[in-house]
């Protein structure tokens, strides 16, 4: 089998507009590291003055639970990660558009359509939010057990304010550890994200990612 390796780097830009989300159904909980299964590890982030001064600790906090919810969910989605099966249109942007801007939503949709017709660039920009899936030549399948993503951790996280938007930003390092299989034998992979989220509050309270930046790296490990 060929050493695997993908890099994938990405940035939407966009106008803020207001309108109602739908949360994630389900929230991953904050765990604490020290008492973490290794499967699971979300440190504390720090808060800038300026993001607690201009919405309150609480908003800069549930901004911090919905990115970590996030990332935990959609990162490495287990519908997306069988080599065998393509992804289809619908299964790339169902499971995040409802977390989107309108315009982020539309960009998102714009790359969707051109990462199935084949663009690179395209799917290291979706990426970046969702793996989008394996190359096609990858020769690896999923695991008898089914499950490939075996371990998530997010440390290194800070929440700020975009001053000249007044987007809330959450930045933070992202790890997982994947398992697939090749000729009946375990290959395990390591991946690592430090996306930026910048993200439009909504008038019930809820966010919407408007912007995001970021690379994904998955390794051969």
């Amino acid at each position: 089998m060929s050493h695997i390796q993908i890099s994938r780097r990405s940035a939407v830009r966009g106008v803020a507009a207001v309108a109602a989300a739908v949360l994630l159904s389900g929230c991953a909980a904050m765990v604490d590291p020290e008492a973490a299964a290794p499967s699971l590890w979300v440190r504390e982030p720090e808060y800038d003055a300026e993001v607690v001064t201009a919405v309150g600790a609480d908003v800069a906090r549930a901004a911090w639970e919905f990115s970590v919810d996030f990332a935990l969910t959609h990162q490495f989605r287990e519908e997306l990660m069988d080599p065998e099966r393509r992804p289809t249109s619908e299964a790339l942007i169902s499971p995040v558009i409802g977390q989107l801007t309108p315009l982020a939503q539309q960009y998102w949709r714009d790359e969707v359509d051109r990462a199935l017709r084949g663009e690179p660039v395209a799917r290291e920009n979706l990426d970046v939010l969702m793996f989008s899936g394996w190359e096609a030549d990858a020769e690896i399948q999923k695991p008898a057990r089914g499950q490939v993503v075996t371990s998530q951790a997010i440390e290194r996280g800070r929440v700020g304010l975009e001053g000249e938007t007044g987007l809330i930003s959450v930045r933070f390092a992202y790890r997982a550890g994947l398992e697939m299989a090749a000729r009946g034998h375990p290959v395990t992979f390591a991946a690592r994200n430090e996306p930026v989220h910048y993200l439009e509050r909504q008038t019930d309270g809820t966010f919407r990612i408007a912007r995001y930046s970021g690379r994904l790296d998955v390794k051969q490990s």
